[in-house]
């Protein structure tokens, strides 16, 4: 993924926000990283909160194992302060325990 690649979804995730019902589906070859990295920054530019986003995806996907490259762009782009990336180590530690 590259950089115009996450600002594509939070372009995407803005244009969710002003929809009055909405859902979301994101997919890849595995299912674990790279949707699960793109569905939390799509949910994050939509308006939740990073911790919300991640937790629903975390809820359907517990397996995950967000994409960190993406996340730290997203972290950027959305100026969150690298919630998103640290968010998804501290799943993957835990995951790996």
């Amino acid at each position: 993924p590259e950089p115009q690649h996450v600002e594509e979804l939070i372009k995407f995730g803005r244009e969710l926000e002003k929809l009055p019902d909405w859902g979301l589906l994101a997919h890849c070859e595995a299912g674990i990283s790279r949707s699960t990295a793109a569905a939390i920054t799509m949910l994050t530019s939509a308006g939740y909160k990073p911790q919300i986003a991640f937790g629903l995806v975390r809820r359907i996907r517990p397996d995950m194992l967000p994409n960190r490259r993406i996340l730290r762009m997203a972290d950027e782009c959305l100026k969150t302060g690298g919630v998103l990336e640290h968010m998804a180590e501290v799943h993957r530690e835990k995951a790996f325990r």
